[in-house]
């Protein structure tokens, strides 16, 4: 049973709000019901739907509002006639209206009476298997004509999106593990840090003989079991080395070492049960996925050595608190906003899905030159995001909403902000600094974003490599004044947008229609969407389509066309690489996509040739080779080589 989508025209359609997408349990709905040309009743009806399994949390017959009745007539050409409605969004499921399977097909016992409606969900895997708790508003007019009646639908989804009623969490219910290690080496002497060991000294210490120094300790580490999306305060993960007196070696006993951090990697690994009809007996399934916190990476990014404590008292070393670590919820049906990490969602269950996460984690540190390492798994509780319309003041939501949506493991990016505010006039002490930044005009930010914020390149931005750091904006310009550069095989993206196409899939035709129109005014915006044949009532899936072409064509296309205009300009030699060559490797969600710009990076460097199933494959991957090196040499470009058929 495939989900719900909008379903609108000019004949009937709804609006919310503000257009307001996200709800919470208990929320109430405003918005009204439209019609530009000819009993209005009003639905609400909503389903977590996998395979053949099917519960409805909210009676229609319980939500149902009749918001007018009587004789109808709109002239041609005429404004479009509106009639409101507010509906009242419960807290619980009521089991008297669940219309579902048997408690057998479900996680939750069907008669409980304080089962909160579920937040908005879904889940997308490989086959013909998925599951989701979706919610919609449908809309229905009845119109009786000489006897005959005439049916009108509209539908309009939306988002439930459960928060906490409390403030945010200060238990994060840390887990000790406590690690017994043993370091043997002649380098844990003082004095004999840098010195050249011998080779008898080397062979002693490859078998841990009696005679070389030994180091023995407990690694702890204490780890969360429980995490808050969107929690202020960073996640806590805490190293402390403790030694052991009674088995380290007499000569170093009173010796205070040094236990360098080399790395730690976190990840959580999601698990989603769903549960079905089936012919015999109920039919589940389940699938993982392991998402990377980018805790190494972030770690990566310090410069200075970090080193974790090695004393039986004192505090331990917080690896959240230094890079600020946190967590984001997924908020869907909005226009996403930038994020350095993958949408997670709190743990739950419903009636026929579960949804459940473990924290899996590794430590690697240095004492004496000798390597040591550690891991360890928790199941983890990911609880939903406090509320803050509900217990915080003005300037506190303030601070909260600046730190939504952000990932603070790449420390350089409070700097970038606090640069960003400056680069405006606005203190970063300034309590209303976040309203001022929205205030500040489009033209600015742009000024800024090409001063400031170097995105992908940021770890190679330096002044030292780069007298003018290369952005979106001009490094057609940077390419074209390089005097070593005589020419230039230029690429460009089939289909590059469809790597926003999971980011994209809850945008609305409607909503992204009016952001257009805010930003470029009513002409422009006309004429772009003209271009794109995209409209305000069109259907959801081609809508879909369409915007991950103009997203591709925004990022990819208009830099390369820039790039060439450019070239053209300063008379350097130019060739056009368009790649008909398709992603080779199943499971990934660009699989068979053509055009890609890193399908040409596999075949240009030979990446995972051994991995290629075709000899064609692999012939090709060569000649790409062979072609691109010569003409790194000098040799002419010529079209037929890029073509890869």
């Amino acid at each position: 049973m495939p989900q719900t989508g909008p379903s609108m025209s000019s004949k009937l359609g709804i609006r919310l709000e503000g257009n307001q997408r996200s709800y919470s349990p208990g929320d109430t709905i405003i918005g009204c019901v439209y019609r530009k040309s000819p009993v209005i009743v009003i639905h609400r009806a909503n389903n977590t739907t996998t395979y053949r399994g099917r519960f409805d949390l909210i009676p229609e017959s319980a939500c149902s509002q009749k918001i007018f009745q009587g004789p109808l007539h709109i002239e041609s050409g005429g404004d479009e006639q509106t009639w409101p409605f507010a509906i009242k969004l419960p807290k619980h499921v009521d089991p008297r209206y669940l219309q579902g399977g048997g408690q057998d097909e479900s996680f939750v016992p069907l008669g409980a009476t304080d089962h909160v409606l579920p937040s908005t969900y879904t889940l997308r895997a490989l086959g013909n298997t998925e599951g989701f708790v979706e919610y919609f508003l449908k809309a229905t007019l009845r119109v009786t004509r000489k006897g005959h009646i005439d049916m009108t639908e509209a539908v309009l989804p939306f988002n439930i999106i459960n928060l906490s009623p409390d403030p945010p969490i200060a238990d994060f219910g840390l887990k000790g593990s406590r690690s017994r290690q043993t370091i043997s080496s002649y380098r844990l002497v003082p004095g004999m840090e840098d010195v050249k060991l011998s080779f008898s000294q080397k062979v002693k210490q490859s078998f841990s003989a009696s005679s070389v120094p030994e180091f023995v300790y407990n690694l702890l580490v204490d780890v969360p079991s429980v995490i808050q999306l969107e929690n202020p305060t960073p996640i806590p993960f805490k190293l402390r080395v403790v030694p052991d007196s009674n088995g380290t070696s007499e000569i170093i006993k009173q010796v205070p070492q040094k236990i360098k951090l080399l790395s730690v990697s976190m990840r959580i690994a999601s698990s989603t049960e769903v549960i079905c009809e089936g012919s015999l007996y109920p039919h589940t399934k389940e699938r993982r996925e392991e998402i990377d916190l980018c805790v190494e990476s972030a770690i990566n990014r310090i410069q200075d050595d970090i080193y974790i404590p090695c004393t039986d008292e004192g505090p331990p070393l917080d690896i959240g608190a230094i890079l600020g670590l946190r967590l984001e919820q997924s908020r869907p049906g909005s226009l996403h906003r930038p994020s350095s990490l993958p949408k997670l969602n709190p743990t739950f269950t419903t009636y026929n899905i579960r949804h459940s996460h473990r924290l899996t984690w590794k430590v690697i540190g240095e004492i004496a030159g000798e390597r040591f390492s550690a891991l360890g798994a928790v199941p983890l509780k990911i609880v939903m995001p406090s509320d803050g319309r509900g217990w915080l003041g003005e300037q506190d939501s303030a601070q909260r909403t600046e730190t939504e949506g952000t990932f603070d493991g790449a420390p350089d990016k409070g700097e970038e902000y606090q640069a960003l505010l400056k680069f405006c006039g606005i203190s970063v002490d300034d309590p209303q600094r976040l309203e001022k930044l929205r205030a500040v005009p489009t033209a600015k930010i742009i000024e800024a974003a090409s001063s400031i914020n170097k995105a992908a390149f940021s770890p190679l931005a330096d002044k030292s490599s780069f007298p003018i750091i290369p952005n979106y904006l001009n490094h057609a310009n940077i390419i074209s004044d390089c005097s070593w550069i005589n020419a230039i095989v230029r690429g460009d993206a089939v289909f590059e947008g469809y790597l926003f196409a999971h980011n994209l899939m809850d945008v609305r035709p409607e909503a992204f229609c009016q952001h257009v129109e805010n930003l470029l005014g009513a002409e422009n915006a006309e004429r772009v969407l003209k271009e794109y044949k995209i409209s305000r009532t069109m259907d959801g899936n081609l809508f879909w389509t369409r915007l991950c072409t103009l997203c591709g064509d925004v990022m990819f296309s208009l830099p390369c066309h820039t790039l060439s205009k450019e070239l053209w300009q300063s008379g350097k030699k130019q060739y056009r690489c368009i790649l008909s060559l398709c992603n080779p490797f199943p499971g990934s969600f660009v699989s068979n996509i053509l055009g890609l710009h890193f399908i040409e990076l596999t075949y240009q460097f030979m990446t995972f040739m051994e991995r290629l199933t075709l000899q064609r494959q692999r012939d090709v991957c060569i000649g790409f080779v062979r072609r691109w090196t010569a003409f790194a040499y000098g040799e002419e470009a010529l079209v037929s080589v890029y073509m890869g058929r």
